[in-house]
């Protein structure tokens, strides 16, 4: 199906994909997403279920993620936190900060990210931050996430960042 009708290869991995996420698996919907090359829908599957970093799937999570041809896709803030979701299961802090520090630049002026979003941000930072040291940005973080699920709505998602939040 690839070599013979790739337009029907990629809408036969999303087609996939839809059904995975709307039976409440995200992760496996990364693999079809990236197979069907949808790399916005990668980035947005992935900060959907980006509780999910700090769990089990995580390094499944950051396979699907390395698909991702950064390079040659225009600079997005979503993108930059799936690079620093790469980052942070990978143990490169240094590089997880510089991800995020792109992403806020790449927000000022915007409308901003989801809610469950910008909580990923922030427990991501304060992730990063506790192992840097930086207790004072721990405690930043943890107060803008809280704030943040605090606007989204209700379930798994939010209770796993506000979760992430509080420890």
């Amino acid at each position: 199906l690839r070599r013979d009708d790739p337009q029907g290869y990629r809408d036969a991995h999303r087609a996939a994909a839809g059904w995975l996420i709307e039976h409440a698996e995200p992760v496996r919907a990364l693999h079809h997403l990236a197979a069907a090359e949808d790399w916005a829908a990668v980035a947005e599957t992935f900060l959907d279920a980006s509780a999910s970093v700090v769990g089990f799937d995580r390094f499944e999570i950051r396979e699907q993620l390395l698909a991702i041809p950064y390079e040659s896709l225009p600079a997005a803030a979503p993108l930059q936190l799936c690079m620093a979701g790469v980052a942070q299961i990978s143990g490169q802090y240094e590089a997880v900060d510089a991800h995020i520090a792109q992403a806020r630049r790449l927000l000022q002026g915007s409308e901003g990210l989801p809610p469950l979003h910008a909580a990923f941000l922030e427990n991501l930072a304060g992730a990063t931050a506790r192992v840097l040291g930086d207790l004072s940005a721990v405690v930043r973080c943890s107060q803008a996430a809280l704030h943040h699920v605090a606007r989204a709505s209700p379930g798994r998602a939010a209770e796993g960042h506000g979760t992430i939040a509080l420890t």
